[in-house]
């Protein structure tokens, strides 16, 4: 029976072809009596995952036996659903711009059919209830001559590491004839090391390589695996680095990585530039609030100062003294840290460079005047202690 390897689309980046490639298969674990025990919660029909990774998982002390279990049971468990991937192959320029709700975590565990969005999303659901990080990996599946696509996988933490696998290809195989979904589970992508996962597995982000020398798209295409060339970074700090950085700065940093390792990716370009250009605009506006609290403090001090001169009340300023000495340094105080904010922001283009360059000026002048207020408060206050 002829078979088709499952491949799918996922509201990612673009959509590239590629060559050829081998794979090899590598086993992590005695796998036995884990698969066995995953396979007896086949009936599991509540919706509540925790109640299932609890059950999947309790046996087991490793974290490599219980991303094992989660693995078998959601190969066994969730049939691919071949009308949506078909749609979103007849449709593909439309629906990768729109988030499709039926891959979420509950509308997979409830209709149990996915395609590999599905699949890697209830994975990593099933791994985070059980307390093992997990992460749903975007890129490009190559399972064999001509049939690359968008696809997803994983990667899960495992004993200090960060491990590879593919539960959509596990689960089995479109049967080109009867164009129907054949449950046939195969374990080969499970846990397979780095250097042979990315002869098939492209991800966008380079870091999900796993490996020191990270391929180019190019090289991904026509089947380069660098395996001779000088490592290109620590993947594992890479990572590391990642998860420290707020959620703006990891998309900024990520599609910097993808456009570097994929000159070709004009998608990835744009979304850099957007995001970069978020960011920046995100610094103007809290430096536009600083800016804004510093004339609402400068303005304070000058309604005492012209209270005092309507009532021809000196002692008004007298009174207020400590508190316009502290208002004029919150606002010169606020105004420095918003030109050097301002200082700072660098667009990736000239929308927003004259708003910019007007704020900037701004505060300068703004500076200016609360000096020379400060100064006068100064002599005015000094004048006083003389008389006294």
């Amino acid at each position: 029976m002829m078979v088709q390897s499952i491949v799918c689309f996922i509201t990612a980046f673009l959509l590239l072809f590629s060559p050829p490639s081998g794979i090899a298969q590598s086993k992590k674990i005695a796998a036995q009596s884990v698969d066995e025990h995953a396979r007896s919660l086949a009936g599991f029909r509540s919706e509540n995952l925790d109640s299932l990774s609890k059950l999947l998982t309790k046996n087991f002390s490793s974290d490599s036996e219980k991303v094992r279990s989660v693995f078998v049971w959601v190969a066994e468990n969730i049939a691919y659903d071949v009308a949506l991937y078909t749609d979103r192959v007849k449709f593909a320029n439309v629906l990768q711009h729109h988030k499709d709700q039926s891959q979420s975590v509950a509308e997979v565990f409830k209709h149990r059919k996915a395609v590999c969005e599905g699949y890697a999303n209830l994975v990593k659901a099933l791994c985070m209830h059980s307390g093992i990080r997990c992460k749903t990996v975007e890129g490009i599946g190559r399972p064999k001559k001509n049939a690359a696509e968008l696809h997803g996988w994983n990667a899960v933490w495992i004993n200090g590491n960060w491990n590879l696998l593919d539960v959509t290809w596990a689960a089995g195989a479109i049967d080109t004839r009867t164009k129907k979904f054949q449950k046939s589970f195969d374990d080969t992508y499970f846990l397979m090391p780095p250097e042979e996962f990315i002869k098939t597995h492209y991800p966008f982000d380079p870091m999900w390589q796993l490996i020191f020398n990270p391929v180019s798209k190019k090289e991904f295409d026509e089947g380069k695996y660098a395996a001779d060339k000088k490592s290109a970074f620590h993947y594992a700090d890479t990572i590391a680095h990642h998860f420290a950085l707020d959620s703006i700065l990891q998309l900024i940093h990520q599609h910097r990585r993808i456009i570097d390792f994929d000159s070709g990716n004009h998608l990835a370009e744009q979304n850099y530039k957007s995001l970069v250009n978020y960011r920046e605009n995100q610094k103007m506006n809290h430096a536009n609030d600083l800016a804004s609290r510093a004339v609402d403090d400068y303005n304070e001090c000058v309604r005492i100062a012209n209270e005092a001169k309507q009532k021809r009340n000196s002692k008004i300023l007298i009174e207020n003294k400590e508190k316009l000495m502290l208002l004029i340094n919150q606002c010169k105080s606020a105004i420095e840290k918003a030109m050097m904010i301002y200082e700072e922001i660098v667009f990736t283009d000239r929308s927003n460079e004259q708003i910019l360059k007007m704020n900037y000026e701004n505060c300068k002048n703004n500076l200016k005047q609360v000096k020379e207020f400060e100064k006068y408060l100064e002599k005015y206050f000094g004048a006083s202690e003389k008389s006294k």
